[in-house]
């Protein structure tokens, strides 16, 4: 076969037709081969010398044709047509041999089924004399589903013997062709699955779908399992681990401590307290991105609002009383929380309990606290409160300045403390005493925090209790305040709860002692 380069250097020769004179040109466009007219030859092209197939579905087909062309100027007999390579490539079966005509053209199919990273080609043999056998270079990709979990764990923490807990986690298909997921299962003691599409499901790449799982653990100890997912992924079953551990037996004593709701309060007047030291510069810009959340609480449920920001040891506020009238509350938010610091930087609860002690008459934080608005605080923290002698001085300041206030506090977890906070002790303690809300400094998402915050402004004084696990049968003892009470209450067992003959006044501290149940039923 003539090369394409020299093909385009060929003359024809000259043709005179009548008085007019033809130059001869290159005849790639030409079906007879014209160079030389005594022989009489045949001369094999193909229209294509290689083929990339792309990405491919794994297992699945795709066909591309390839086309033999006769340049010369006798028949070309086409003998084999042989596919090489790594097996992924077939030929669709012809009649050989064939003869193709001069001037005329033949075509065969290629079909590539996707397996991996792929690559062959189809040799063509011919009668050509020049070129007997000529080729097509082949390439081709599989595309494979691939299933991760979004987080890549389901994670409960601890969770009480006989109580439950639930987590939340996307499936998602990272790969590059269609996922179809055909069964999920779960394993482990305790474990169960809560919701998940049905099945089969099939997810395009990048597309994700939600389970939720559950786990009520019938001992103490390690609880964990693993949801095993079913599908098209090569690697067929995949694991997603579940970590979890139960705590208590039956003999194991509970201390539940509740605060009767005194609302619905008209409005809220909330102090926070940010801890100013460099390792909660993340901390106090997520709580700036989420201050919004908070605001959008309290008015979904209608309480008129006003916070300050505070760090310094007067107590003052950083940025002014922030209210719900004000068009730059969020701006104003921001810019408080990044101010002084001095003795009490580590020591949130007694700058809280000076930004209450300054709120009367002739204080920096005059009209900080209203008549029938519900005191709040809101510590932020990465370490324990270092309040002397005990964070119990402070606390019972707070209430005697501002009655019925609630400290909330987004700290480390006890007792353990979390990756980047120590445990939150004092902080807690505080926050359990008053009734508050507490929750990790190290979660991301502190959602939960702001809308609890609206909650305890808006919730009705109760005569129900729930408790967290079953109790043994008569385990229970109700302190109301701090003084034991025998009357006036039973337990339900239906609702898992104390129940109180009237509702208890509002703001009393409610403690119920019991021993866990070792009947789960």
């Amino acid at each position: 076969m003539t090369p394409p380069s020299h093909r385009a250097s060929k003359l024809l020769g000259v043709l005179v037709v009548g008085s007019l004179t033809l130059v001869g040109c290159d005849r790639d466009d030409g079906l007879v081969k014209q160079d030389d007219r005594n022989s009489s030859e045949p001369d094999i092209t193909l229209d294509v010398w290689s083929i990339d197939f792309g990405s491919v579905p794994l297992g699945d087909s795709a066909t591309r044709t390839v086309t033999v062309l006769n340049r010369g100027n006798a028949a070309l007999t086409v003998n084999r047509v042989t596919p090489e390579g790594t097996g992924a490539f077939t030929v669709v079966e012809s009649s050989l041999p064939i003869q193709v005509g001069a001037g005329s053209e033949w075509t065969f199919e290629v079909v590539y089924t996707a397996a991996g990273i792929d690559t062959g080609r189809v040799e063509v043999g011919s009668s050509d004399p020049d070129s007997p056998a000529v080729s097509v270079e082949l390439d081709g990709q599989a595309a494979y589903p691939h299933v991760e979990a979004d987080p890549s764990e389901f994670d409960v923490g601890k969770v009480v013997r006989c109580g439950e807990e639930t987590d939340t986690a996307d499936l998602v298909n990272v790969g590059e062709a269609p996922l179809t997921i055909t069964e999920l299962d779960a394993v482990g003691s305790g474990w169960s699955i809560l919701s998940a599409p049905e099945l089969p499901i099939t997810l395009a790449p990048n597309d994700r779908t939600p389970v939720e799982m559950r786990f009520s653990p019938l001992a103490d100890g390690d609880a964990p399992g693993a949801l095993w997912v079913t599908s098209n992924d090569p690697r067929e079953l995949v694991e997603v681990p579940l970590v979890a551990r139960g705590e208590g037996y039956a003999i194991d004593e509970r201390a539940e401590i509740h605060v009767q709701p005194s609302g619905p309060y008209d409005g809220v007047d909330i102090v926070f307290f940010i801890d100013q030291s460099s390792s909660m510069d993340t901390e106090r810009r997520l709580l700036g991105e989420r201050f919004h959340l908070l605001v959008d609480s309290l008015d979904e449920v209608g309480i008129d609002w006003q916070a300050a920001v505070v760090s310094g040891d007067d107590g003052c506020t950083n940025s002014g009383i922030i209210t719900q009238g004000d068009s730059s509350a969020v701006t104003r938010f921001i810019d408080g929380l990044t101010g002084d610091w001095g003795w009490f930087a580590e020591s949130g609860l007694t700058v809280s309990s000076m930004a209450l002690a300054a709120a009367g008459p002739g204080g920096c934080n005059e009209g900080l606290l209203r008549d029938e608005a519900l005191p709040l605080v809101v510590i932020v923290a990465d370490e324990q409160d270092h309040s002397e002698p005990n964070w119990q001085a402070p606390m019972l300041a707070m209430a005697e300045t501002a009655p019925g206030v609630v400290v909330n506090a987004v700290v480390g977890p006890v007792p353990d403390g979390c990756d980047a906070a120590d445990p939150g002790y004092g902080y807690v303690d505080a926050t359990e005493w008053s009734g508050g809300v507490t929750e990790s400094v190290c979660d991301p998402d502190w959602s939960d925090v702001f809308e609890d915050l609206g909650s305890l402004a808006a919730d009705e004084p109760t005569d129900t209790f729930p408790l967290e696990a079953p109790p043994e049968d008569d385990s229970i003892e109700v302190l109301v305040d701090g003084e034991t009470t025998t009357e006036g209450w039973s337990y339900d067992a239906d609702q898992q709860a104390v129940v109180f003959d009237e509702d208890p006044e509002g703001g009393v501290i409610i403690e119920i002692r019991y021993v866990i149940s070792s009947d789960c039923g």
